[in-house]
């Protein structure tokens, strides 16, 4: 029963988009992964696509939604936790090596929204209430370095003893209380319902914005409905606020600017709570650190930027821009019943960008990245590359 239930949401996942191509198609974002490059040229992982359902508006003059979306690609973790306890590993653990993995992924969501109250200075809805129902599939793997990398051939889930390579235990034992998504064979099909809102009070005019934003969501995960693979349990929520403020700009022609200058910030706090809490939910991330696996996270980046010159249109510019990004977690450490104090992750540094139509990127980032809640870590990374996002 449970196959046919997992082939039937399949089935339905390819034949829900393919009826509403005709109806509208959006691209969001494609996403690069630091770990697969070449020469420090990042090439897309994943790309987060809509498709668009016609429906009417329901009050006049606001936006009525009702979409699916998918989210697929390759996704980069590290093992923080161990397996089978759920404690916080140090570089000193024998047992389970602190390194990258890799998971495949499906993402998807049926998604109904309503705004309401249109404001004509932004041409968007003040406010946007939204409810949605969706699954994950996932698929966790060695890193692409274990396999190209004669030096390290003692992965996550292998090891080398002797002249074999072999599995390393307990993956595919049962159950693991501290990576729930790595049980058994090392697949996930989680389902979920979330709900939430935004706020929109931002005048945004890609190098000149002022204003704030506003979002919060709650997401539910039970174990009564993931009975396909029994690796979730686990309720979210998250808050969020964007800031905005033009310090000044400098006209060009046809509307586009010369030069500006804007100071954002962005702060997150997400609560989680429950037995089962995979990896891609836990969230806290910041520029080139890991999320910290603790019940209350808060994360806070601020930014200085200086736009050049819009050339020829107004998402053709380059720009600089001063960042310090800070994350601190508290409370329980999530899987585990290990007591700790708070862990904070935080990095500071510059990035330059040469924005293409917001379709290519030409990027140089040079940074410090601190974590005492990853292992006590001090590194400076240096990335360079072009990028593709839309």
């Amino acid at each position: 029963m449970k196959r046919f239930f997992l082939i039937l949401i399949l089935i339905s996942s390819l034949i829900l988009p393919i009826y509403s191509i005709g109806f509208g198609y959006h691209v969001f974002k494609v996403r690069t992964a630091p770990e697969f490059s070449m020469n420090g040229w990042r090439f897309p992982t994943s790309v987060v696509y809509q498709f668009n359902f016609p429906v009417p508006d329901f009050i006049p003059e606001s936006s009525t939604s009702f979409a699916f979306r998918l989210d697929n690609g390759l996704d980069y973790r590290t093992l923080r936790q161990n397996p089978e306890t759920g404690n916080i590993l140090s570089k000193e653990d024998k047992d389970y090596p602190v390194r990258d993995y890799m998971s495949l992924f499906d993402e998807f969501s049926l998604i109904f929204s309503q705004g309401f109250a249109h404001w004509s200075v932004t041409d968007t809805d003040i406010l946007t209430l939204y409810i949605s129902a969706g699954g994950r599939f996932e698929n966790a793997y060695e890193s692409t370095s274990y396999f190209s990398d004669p030096e390290h051939r003692d992965g996550v889930f292998h090891k080398v003893e002797g002249d074999k390579i072999v599995n390393r235990g307990p993956f595919g034992s049962g159950f693991l209380k501290g990576t729930p998504e790595l049980s058994g064979s090392r697949s996930v099909f989680d389902i979920s319902i979330e709900a939430g809102f935004d706020v929109n009070l931002m005048y945004d005019d890609v190098t000149t914005k002022n204003g704030i934003k506003l979002s919060s969501k709650l997401r539910y995960s039970p174990k009564e409905i993931n009975f396909f693979t029994d690796t979730s349990d686990y309720l979210l929520f998250k808050s969020c606020a964007d800031l905005a403020w033009t310090l000044f700009t400098l006209p060009f022609v046809d509307d586009l600017s010369s030069l500006s200058m804007m100071l954002t910030n962005s702060t997150t706090y997400r609560y989680l709570e429950g037995e089962r809490i995979p990896y891609y939910v836990q969230g806290g991330d910041i520029w080139e650190a890991k999320a910290l696996p603790r019940e209350h996270v808060i994360t806070s980046s601020f930014a200085l930027t200086l736009f050049g010159p819009q050339f020829f249109a107004e998402d053709v510019y380059p720009y600089v821009s001063a960042f310090f990004d800070l994350a601190y977690g508290w409370g329980g450490v999530l899987n585990s019943d290990e007591i700790r104090v708070g862990d904070f992750s935080a990095s500071y540094g510059i990035r330059t960008q040469m924005v293409l139509f917001n379709v290519a990127r030409v990027y140089y980032d040079l940074g410090v990245v601190a974590s005492d809640g990853n292992l006590g870590e001090v590194d400076i990374v240096q990335r360079f590359g072009f990028a593709v996002g839309i």
